[in-house]
Formats: C-alpha cells, sequence, structure tokens
C-alpha cells in the first residue's frame, strides 16, 4: 500500500507546501501524564531562488493524520509548536517538535485550595471545565468519595494526579478531554472504547520482550482505624503464597479504603513486570491504552499486553512500534514466563 500524510497548520493545509521537503514524521502517544508528540524533519536545503523555508512560530497549532491511499488518513491529534531544531550544514535539517495541544501552561499552573464533600467525578468535572476541557472518568472512579482533600501550591494536573494515583488511575489531557481512567480501562482519549486487537507472528516484523520475575510481593497489607472500639485492624489483599507481604504505611479512616488501597497497589504491583515492543508495518489505529492479544510468538509472550505507547514513524514507509506491559488478560504462567520444563536443569531426551 502506498503511505501518505496530511499536515495542517493554523487550520491552513500545508502538506503541499512541506512535500518536496518532508525527511520524517513520527507520531507519539503514550498513557498517563506524558505529552503526546509529533516530530516532524525537514529538509532545510535553499530553494532555487536562495531562498529558505520559513520557520514556524512558537505556538502554532498543528494537525497530522496518517494512513495509506488505499484506505484513508487516520487523523491523530492537535499538538502546539513548543521547539524548532536547526542542523547542519550537510544535511541541512529543520525538526520541529509539538505536543498535546490540550496540554496547556494554565493546567501547570499551582493552586491552593480546599475541596470539601466531593467526589472525584465532580473534581474533575470542575478542573475541566476551568480549561474548557470536558471530563472523561471511569464509572468506578467517578462515585469516590472526597471528604476533604488540600491543593497546596500544586497544579491541576499534579492534584489530579496525587489523587488518582490512590486509586490506582492515570490522568491525561488530550483530544478536548481530560481523562481520569484506570490502566488497561481500553478507553480512547475522547472516552469511548477501544476494542482490542489480534497481532500474530507473521504480523511483525520484529519483537523485543523482557520477562523478569512478578513483582516481589504476593500481597498487600492496609492498616484502618476502628472507631467503634478505637483498635487498629488491617486488611490485606492478595495471595501470600506468590511472596511476601508489602504493608502500605499509612493508615485509612475504615475497612473499605484501606482495601481498596490494597488493592490498587497490588495492581501497580502487578503491572509493568514485563514488557514487550512490537515493530509492525505502519497501522495509525493502533493506540496507547488498547490490549493487544499477541499469538505466535511463543509461552510466556503469547497473550494479553497494554499498549503504553505507540509510535508511528513515515519516513520512505509507514512504521508502527509497541511498547506494552502486561494486561489483565495474561495468565498466571505466563506472567512467570510459561517454562514448560518446570526448571532450567530438565531437558527432554
Amino acid at each position: 500500500m502506498t503511505p501518505t500524510y496530511r499536515i495542517t497548520a493554523g487550520g491552513k493545509d500545508v502538506t503541499s507546501v512541506l512535500a518536496s521537503r518532508l525527511v520524517s514524521i513520527t507520531v507519539t502517544d503514550e498513557t498517563g501524564d506524558k505529552s503526546d508528540q509529533i516530530d516532524i524533519t525537514l529538509d532545510d536545503k535553499v530553494d532555487m531562488n536562495g531562498g529558505y523555508i520559513q520557520l514556524p512560530t512558537k505556538g502554532l497549532i498543528l494537525s497530522v493524520a496518517l494512513g495509506y491511499v488505499e484506505t484513508g488518513l487516520v487523523d491523530l491529534g492537535r499538538y502546539v509548536i513548543d521547539e524548532t531544531k536547526l542542523s547542519g550544514p550537510d544535511p541541512r535539517k529543520i525538526t520541529i517538535k509539538a505536543k498535546s495541544a490540550d496540554m496547556n501552561s494554565a493546567i501547570k499552573s499551582q493552586k491552593t485550595r480546599t475541596w470539601k464533600g466531593q467526589k472525584l467525578g465532580g473534581i474533575v468535572t470542575k478542573i475541566a471545565s476551568e480549561h474548557g476541557l470536558t471530563a472523561r472518568v471511569s464509572p468506578d472512579l467517578g462515585t469516590k468519595d472526597i471528604a476533604q482533600i488540600d491543593q497546596t501550591n500544586e497544579s491541576d494536573l499534579h492534584f489530579l494526579t496525587r489523587i488518582a494515583g490512590g486509586y490506582g488511575a492515570m490522568v491525561k489531557s488530550a483530544d478536548g478531554n481530560l481523562i481520569v481512567a484506570l490502566p488497561g480501562d481500553g478507553k480512547t482519549t475522547s472516552g469511548k472504547s477501544l476494542p482490542s486487537r489480534s497481532i500474530r507472528l507473521e504480523d511483525i516484523t520484529s519483537y523485543d520482550c523482557t520477562l523478569p520475575e512478578r513483582g516481589s510481593y504476593g500481597s498487600v497489607k492496609a492498616r484502618w482505624h476502628d472507631t467503634a472500639n478505637g483498635q487498629t485492624r488491617t486488611v490485606s489483599y492478595g495471595d501470600e503464597s506468590d511472596g511476601p507481604e508489602y504493608v502500605l504505611n499509612k493508615d485509612y479512616a475504615d475497612e473499605a479504603s484501606a482495601l481498596e488501597a490494597a488493592k490498587s497497589k497490588k495492581g501497580v504491583q502487578d503491572r509493568g513486570t514485563g514488557e514487550l515492543r512490537l515493530d509492525l508495518p505502519g497501522d495509525p489505529t493502533l493506540a496507547a491504552e488498547m490490549i493487544v492479544n499477541v499469538s505466535g510468538i511463543r509461552p510466556g509472550i503469547d497473550g494479553a499486553w497494554r499498549v503504553t505507547k505507540a509510535e508511528h514513524k513515515l519516513e520512505d514507509a509507514l512504521l508502527t512500534t509497541l511498547t506494552c506491559e502486561l494486561g489483565n488478560g495474561q495468565s498466571k504462567a505466563n506472567k512467570k514466563g510459561g517454562n514448560r520444563f518446570g526448571n532450567w536443569e530438565e531437558r527432554p531426551q
């Protein structure tokens, strides 16, 4: 198939203007509070009249779409230019870097205020409205009660990240939305459900997988204060047979809060204990937070993986690189490596 693209700057289509100078386009989509980014590299050659291409203005809004002539373009979002790098003399190049247009400076500005008697969804909605964004909160998170919490010399982004982190959730601002969701929730930046995708060995050009031991803790213990008798009690979540117990260094108001904190911590420990990198022919529909079901490689790798970063690069061809961590669909055996012989000393005769 024939790769194609579209670039708009300040609402104007500049694809034809840049066509003779384009070296590469790289779009990086990441999970969490990391800003999505594009890098556009241009040939800074002198034209036939001895002139140079005009340098872009910092703060200019870019929109990028990638795809194929035969199947159409996929819109990959809006970005604001924050850096232009020039290099040379052989070859002369301009590299334009731009980050998600919704990760504005206001959401990173420090504020001091107190929130009382709120639900998490209500806090996210208010902050989103202050920045002209739409709140997208996972249903399981939106109803969480926040009795009182202080935001002291803290940006809205950091504040929300701190609260969400207590529930094992992530915060992201993109495509006009302020999203608070659990990793692996399978949501796009617009809050819509992401379909899971199947990736077979024959679909990829290369893979690189690191499978360390799972988190060294089998369970997590949390303390809570029993007001009925003034005693400190504990609650545990996980399987002690999988390893030692991790104890949270905090006392919680009640048993439900303690159990929720233990579950969140255990989830964080279980995620990110393996990393899989997949290189494959360009597919701009693949996105961060998507669950990919890998098959045909080998036990220990085959199974469900959560995409933490999707990078789409157009040069002579369109290529996609996915960075993934273990997803909710991985079996316990696969997480531990799927060694069919039980230990390294046994070998088939």
